[in-house]
Order: structure tokens, then sequence, then C-alpha cells
């Protein structure tokens, strides 16, 4: 695997990056093919009015859970906020830091829109979106990761989304990470 990975990195970045992309293409194939023979019940209608609609101009809370992230964290919170979506709640949960995130985090909460949760022991990613939650008071909830940094327009393009089909659970916008250089699934994640 060694191997593989060093011829990798000796070549160019375009063909790497091509690489990347289809390999994700080829390890996204059967999921998609899953789905697609899943969607097109969900047009004919089926089970479609068990599906409550959103109000036309839902409230969004938006969360992101953090630890040890104290050098990529602060364009990440920015990028929530500067997005265009109006009426937006930012939740950050520090999820027991041990480094100088929480003082970023202080320094933001006193100059952005955000509440910040800072859990006292590290309870996991999973558990401190829950305590999130359990502050959140949007219509929407939407998430993202602590090494991404958002696009200004990614709220208002995905919520009206939902708002459009109700029969959809979730949708997903397209992200950069910002380690991305660090390991092959943060590269993989950084496909596209």
């Amino acid at each position: 695997m060694e191997g593989v990975r060093e011829r990798l990195r000796s070549l160019d970045p375009g063909i790497q990056h091509g690489i990347r992309r289809v390999a994700t293409l080829v390890l996204l194939f059967p999921l998609l093919l899953l789905l697609g023979r899943a969607i097109p019940s969900l047009r004919r209608g089926r089970d479609t009015d068990l599906f409550v609609p959103l109000p036309a101009q839902p409230t969004v809370s938006f969360l992101v859970a953090v630890r040890n992230e104290e050098s990529g964290i602060e364009a990440c919170v920015q990028s929530m906020v500067a997005g265009d979506a109006e009426g937006v709640q930012v939740i950050v949960v520090d999820d027991a830091s041990n480094d100088g995130t929480p003082d970023v985090l202080r320094d933001l909460a006193r100059r952005l829109p955000i509440e910040v949760l800072f859990l006292e022991e590290d309870v996991g990613k999973k558990r401190a979106l829950v305590r999130g939650m359990e502050r959140a008071t949007g219509d929407v909830v939407a998430f993202t990761d602590s090494d991404c940094v958002l696009a200004a327009d990614a709220l208002s393009r995905c919520v009206p989304a939902l708002v459009r089909h109700p029969e959809l659970g979730a949708v997903s916008g397209h992200t950069r990470a910002l380690n991305a250089d660090q390991s092959m699934l943060s590269r993989a994640q950084d496909v596209w």
C-alpha cells in the first residue's frame, strides 16, 4: 500500500486529483445504484404524504462540533456566519478541547452572533452535536465539519431544496476541507 501512495505522490497534482475523483466514484457507485432504485418510488408519490412540508421561509439552526481545531475553527465559524441566509442560529459545540480552541471560540463569541457550548468532557462528535441540537430552534438543522469552509450561498441553495421537495430528509452541498493534505480520508472528502 505504501508503494502505491509513494507512486501517487510522485504524479502531477492534476493527475492525482483525477485519480482521487475516479476512486471516489468507484467507491460510491454501489450506493448511487441503491439510491437510484429507491428514488423512483418516491417520485411516483408512494408514501410522500407522510412528509410534513416546511414553511416557505424556514428558520435554520447551523451546528458544528469541534475538538482541538485551534488553527482552523475560526475560518469555519466565520464562513457559517457570513452566509447569505438570514436569521441563522449558529451553534458551536466545543467537545472538551485541550488546545487553544476554547480561547478562539470565546473571542469569536464576543465578535460574532454565535452560541458556544463548552463541554467539560470529551463525549465524541455525535453526542456533542446532540447537545447542540438541544439548543437548536430552527425548522431546518444544518451541520458542517470543523475543518470546512462554506460558500456564502451554501444554506440559501440547500434549504430551498428541502422546501420544494418535502420528501427529502437531507441535502448535501460541496465544502472544501481545510486539512485536505493531512490524510487519505480528508483528501477523498475534498475531491470535488
